[in-house]
């Protein structure tokens, strides 16, 4: 036989008990002078996991109780029934790894790992499930949430390997040997949280890269790892780099873990701020324009009035109080329509959708009766259509508000001397979608106003009155729905809205 494969078995057999963890149990006698013996080595990595895994079997058996702090210190006590705490279970050693780790012992900690979601049903419904017969199909447990993205950049490639090596079941690992190659990574995965970088690379130092992406990539959690020796750049980091934390070498696994984590849960924070923040602005900059708007619709319509009433006491001539009268009446009816506006501002605001199945013949016939009757006095003609095959669901009072402001903006922006003035609707529900046309001949919408007219209080003429609501309140309420608008206008042609409102499936009505 080879002699060569011969020594190479020779030692294989000296080095395999390498791979086998020890375990010591303390209150046998040998396995405690063993263990302190152990402990005296140098070198060895100590993880007591053992109160919170204590912690865990205590829930685990007490499920109903909400325990304090004073509560766990207690039960626990109980349950050691004054047995020290370092002799309580087994110490496992592991001598590949130089790791020592203090955990429950076989029967125990077999109870905390089944035992973990037992105490999350009933023992009625424990009874009953364990009669039960149940079938998994295309579950993934492992996919169910998903990893932490994290960039390790070092120039060495032992250490890229070894560092994915050891966190590649707990995070979504991404290494890169050089800056280059970082900056890939970053352009390609925008959801990367935790960047943690080796201070000493050969073309830029970890804090100069740190400072550089800054710029680019604000986002990402930065890390720096470095050595005793190295404390000016961690200085430099901190001041240029924003570094979240440096890592000192020679470092252990916990130390990664623990710093991913912090670093992660940090990530989120700064990124739940900063949506809140861009909400608060656009909810700032709503409220200085109503405000302004409250002020502005409110009071000139009163003051309108008032005014009026003013004139009418010294005038006693019939035909010019008739038109005061008139007057008056605009001013109402604009206070009115302002009024309504904000009440459907405030109901999209507020209120919950309530789906349900939707008849457009009888939303439409309800939402169209008022509008017959301005097309009578102003001699616009008015067409409907509804094409309605299937069972539609959604929200109606959303879909009521998003007629009502179409039908209203129709009738009310049309050309005053045209001959043949008309407003034709049509509402076909296919393929679980309701597809909503509504299309006039009226005064049209100039191309430099198009892209406006869904903005709060944004009005694109003078020519009649109204408040800016109406076409924010529809574009709002197809937000709500997931839906679309689409508008073409030619100014003294007319316009045309095209509503895209899809159906809510799979709800039980």
């Amino acid at each position: 036989m080879n002699t060569r494969f011969l020594s190479l078995k020779e030692k294989c057999n000296e080095t395999k008990d390498i791979f086998k963890p020890e375990f010591f149990r303390l209150t046998n006698e040998n396995q405690r002078q063993s263990f302190y013996s152990l402990i005296e080595s140098s070198g060895i990595f100590l993880f007591d996991e053992l109160y919170d895994q204590l912690k865990e079997l205590i829930k685990s058996r007490n499920p109903t109780l909400k325990l304090s702090a004073e509560d766990y210190k207690m039960l626990i006590d109980k349950h050691l029934n004054g047995c020290p705490l370092i002799d309580y279970g087994v110490w496992v050693y592991y001598p590949w790894s130089l790791r020592l780790a203090h955990i429950l012992d076989k029967k125990e900690f077999i109870e905390i790992r089944t035992n973990r979601n037992k105490y999350k049903i009933t023992d009625a419904e424990q009874s009953l499930l364990a009669g039960k017969k149940i079938g998994v199909i295309g579950l993934s447990v492992g996919q169910a949430i998903e990893k932490i993205k994290v960039l390790y950049i070092d120039d060495e490639q032992n250490n890229l390997n070894g560092f994915k090596a050891t966190f590649r079941f707990d995070y979504s690992i991404l290494i890169a040997i050089d800056v280059k190659h970082a900056y890939e990574h970053l352009n390609n995965h925008p959801d990367i949280s935790v960047i943690l970088c080796d201070q000493r690379m050969p073309d830029v130092t970890g804090s100069k890269f740190f400072e550089e992406m800054r710029e680019l990539f604000p986002d990402p959690v930065r890390m720096l790892i470095t050595g005793y020796s190295d404390i000016d750049s961690v200085i430099e980091a901190v001041n240029k780099g924003h570094i979240f934390r440096y890592i000192k070498k020679p470092w252990t696994d916990a130390d990664i873990r623990t710093a991913i984590e912090e670093g992660n849960k940090f990530y989120i924070t700064n990124s739940l701020l900063a949506s809140k923040n861009k909400e608060l602005e656009l909810a700032y900059d709503e409220l200085g324009k109503f405000a302004y708007s409250v002020t502005h619709d409110l009071r000139g319509p009163l003051l309108s009035v008032i005014g009026a009433l003013d004139m009418a006491k010294s005038i006693d001539n019939i035909s010019e109080l008739r038109e005061l009268l008139g007057m008056m009446d605009d001013a109402v009816k604009k206070l009115d329509e302002f009024i309504k506006s904000t009440h459907e501002y405030y109901n999209l605001k507020r209120g919950e959708l309530i789906f349900e199945q939707i008849d457009f013949n009888n939303i439409l016939s309800d939402t169209a009766a008022m509008f017959r009757i301005a097309g009578r006095m102003e001699n616009i003609r008015f067409t409907d259509k509804v094409i309605q095959n299937a069972t539609f669901v959604s929200d109606t009072i959303s879909i009521k508000i998003i007629l009502n402001n179409l039908f209203s903006n129709a009738f009310k922006f049309q050309r005053k001397k045209a001959a043949d003035k008309f407003v034709d609707v049509s509402i076909e529900v296919i393929n679980n979608k309701a597809i909503i046309i509504v299309k006039d001949n009226g005064i049209g919408i100039h191309d430099s106003h198009i892209n406006n007219i869904f903005t709060m209080f944004y009005r694109a003429t003078s020519e009649e009155p109204g408040s800016g609501f109406g076409l924010y309140n529809v574009k709002d309420a197809l937000n709500k729905l997931k839906g679309s608008i689409e508008v073409s206008s030619v100014v003294n042609e007319g316009t045309t809205f095209k509503v895209t409102i899809p159906g809510k499936a799979n709800v039980a009505i």
